[in-house]
């Protein structure tokens, strides 16, 4: 997570890469010794919930416009969990973490709410690219209107997608479970987070990045693809048998750039 994501977006044009670099107040960087950044995951301690108020209030800063998170989710939580190998099989434990979509909507202002048999939707705090690794994020809407993502009304009367963007899974999604796994991982986020400091659309880092061979047989190998790839063996079935893997879902303007769109 440090080195193929938090170096790649807030020390990118180091890197050489075009930039411009964000800015955050919940990571750092890696310093050029080598010392450890801020790689924005929540620590298994005793005062979680004082990192979790932490990370709420660093979404409401108006200047906060991005956001991205590696988890595990639901429509409508995020939370945090170690996964241990119990009889030979990865067994997920309880979370230590949890955040709510209703929690996040109503620190943001992003609020839907019923009247008079009409849904209404105050935004008051619109992001402009969510990008949320965790299973089943992009099942519903909610986590997208959370973040303010969405449809605006204008003048002349007609209905246009603003350039923002979210990103996340209808389906279940794999992730790293153990160290060496990670290491696989941050080979896949430095090639999306690298596309995206590069000038890529948020569509092609993520789309490729499904893919085991991104840039063709001569570019980068990912051992593990984002969200576990588009495609997966079924080991269980007395033939040879491929099925769907996690399902990528972009709402909202997915050919949304570092700066600017095409």
């Amino acid at each position: 997570m440090q080195f193929g994501a938090v170096d790649m977006l807030l020390e990118g044009r180091e890197k050489g890469l075009e930039g411009p670099d964000y800015n955050s107040t919940f990571n750092w960087p890696s310093d050029p010794y080598g010392g450890g950044g801020g790689d924005g995951l929540m620590p298994f301690a005793p005062d979680v919930d004082t990192h979790v108020a932490a990370l709420i209030s660093d979404l409401q800063y108006m200047s906060t416009r991005n956001f991205f998170f590696y988890g595990h989710g639901l429509p409508t939580r995020l939370s945090g969990a170690f996964t241990e190998v119990v009889g030979g099989k990865p067994e997920r434990q309880p979370p230590y973490f949890t955040i709510s979509v209703w929690t996040v909507a109503s620190a943001l202002g992003n609020i839907v709410q019923a009247s008079n048999g009409i849904l209404w939707w105050t935004r008051r705090h619109p992001y402009r690219v969510v990008i949320l690794d965790a299973c089943k994020t992009a099942r519903t809407a909610h986590w997208c209107t959370a973040f303010g993502i969405g449809p605006s009304y204008y003048n002349d009367g007609t209905w246009r997608q603003p350039v923002q963007a979210f990103a996340g899974f209808s389906t279940f999604a794999y992730g790293p479970g153990f160290a060496l796994e990670w290491v696989d991982y941050a080979e896949t986020y430095d090639f999306i987070f690298t596309s995206w400091m590069s000038g890529a659309t948020l569509a092609f880092c993520l789309n490729q990045a499904q893919l085991e061979f991104p840039a063709g047989g001569s570019g980068p190998h990912l051992a593990i693809p984002y969200g576990g790839g588009l495609v997966q063996w079924d080991i269980t079935a007395r033939v040879p048998t491929q099925i769907d893997g996690a399902r990528l879902v972009i709402l909202g303007y997915e050919k949304i750039k570092r700066v600017g769109f095409q």
